[in-house]
Order: structure tokens, then C-alpha cells, then sequence
């Protein structure tokens, strides 16, 4: 089964959300600037595709959103957490 997902603008950044077919995209993004929506699975492969568009936002999904879903999903040791503050270095 296919599950939902959003990418969102955060602090400058894209982010993903992913969610239960059973919710509306419209219940999870919130205040979020929204930058996509569509469907997302595991492929065969162990890689995320996506696919299709959210009714109730108006938006499609993007074929950049899988390399986002991937790096974030994927990677063991993300480099910062969505409910931390992001650090970035000095100008």
C-alpha cells in the first residue's frame, strides 16, 4: 500500500513528511509552506518513488521529490532532526 507524503520549506530547507493513506494531505502540513504532495512506496529495489498528486492541496508530486525522500529516509545518520533547531555556520 501506498503512503502519503508531503514536502514542506523549512528554515530555507525541503523536508518530507510521510503519513497514512488514510489521512488528508490538508491534515498534516499545517503552517508549512508546501513545496509538493503525492503518493510514496518502496520500490523493489529498497529505494522511495513517488507518484500521483494531492486533491486537497492541488499540487503533484515532483521527480526531484524522490532524491528528498531518499536522503531523508534513507540516510542512517541524518545531519539534523526536523524537531531540533537547525545549526549553521557562521558567515
Amino acid at each position: 500500500m501506498k503512503s502519503k507524503y508531503v514536502i514542506i520549506e523549512r528554515n530555507g530547507d525541503e523536508a518530507v513528511i510521510v503519513f497514512s493513506p488514510f489521512l488528508l494531505h490538508q491534515d498534516v502540513v499545517g503552517n508549512h509552506k508546501i513545496k509538493s504532495a503525492g503518493y510514496c512506496e518502496l520500490s523493489v529495489h529498497g529505494r522511495w518513488i513517488v507518484s500521483g498528486v494531492s486533491l486537497t492541496l492541488q499540487l503533484h508530486s515532483r521527480p526531484e521529490d524522490e532524491e528528498i525522500l531518499n536522503r531523508h529516509l534513507l540516510n542512517k545518520r541524518p545531519s539534523h532532526f526536523a524537531n531540533q533547531p537547525i545549526s549553521r555556520p557562521a558567515m
